[in-house]
């Protein structure tokens, strides 16, 4: 478990300092309605994105659960099994 807030923080970090981190704050606001957490209870873990940079398919972590959730209208997350 500790591993694994230490590679979320670093990846989040990573994330920020290449300029995405309006994008992580959208995700959290999309993954918030599917979740039942509000975005400031979630940490994005992974994103997997298209060549423009958008998200294809990306893990919300709150209270403990972990979510993957897929873009499209709507935004689906389901529980990691």
């Amino acid at each position: 478990m500790k591993s694994t807030k230490l590679m979320s923080l670093l990846i989040m970090l990573a994330l920020l300092v290449s300029g995405c981190g309006p994008h992580i704050k959208s995700l959290k606001y999309s993954s918030s309605g599917e979740t039942g957490c509000i975005p400031e209870d979630i940490e994005i873990s992974y994103v997997d994105s298209d060549a423009l940079g958008n998200a294809r398919v990306w893990k919300a972590v709150c209270k403990g659960d972990i979510y993957v959730c897929a873009s499209g209208e709507p935004v689906k997350c389901s529980l990691e099994k």
